[in-house]
């Protein structure tokens, strides 16, 4: 399945995805903690990017996040626009309840 190969692939983000390592692993360490797979997406033409795909496969439910250094760097709106492409190219998560987050150093 893709997103099992997204997982394996990106189980950890570090210091190249986010500029820091020490945001990178809390990052990592906070989604974790409520969440059985994380991976990172991207379209083929490189256009659309979603951060962090978080699934809870046993609660049935997946979220979406913006990583961004500053919480007024999030847009949600784009997020979700994200989403829509990455639900129409996978078809992943189709009948999983869906939530939309961003993520900063504030939260750090």
């Amino acid at each position: 399945m893709f997103f099992d190969y997204l997982c394996i692939r990106n189980r950890r983000f570090g210091n190249r995805r986010f500029g820091n390592r020490r945001f990178g692993n809390k990052a990592n360490q906070i989604i974790r903690e409520k969440h059985t797979r994380i991976a990172s997406w991207w379209d083929r033409k490189g256009e659309n990017e979603i951060d962090i795909i978080a699934a809870d496969e046993l609660e049935q439910r997946v979220t979406f996040y913006e990583v961004k250094r500053q919480a007024k760097d999030i847009n949600i709106g784009i997020l979700k626009d994200k989403a829509v492409q990455f639900f129409n190219t996978t078809g992943s998560f189709q009948k999983f309840s869906v939530d939309y987050k961003g993520l900063s150093l504030d939260d750090i």
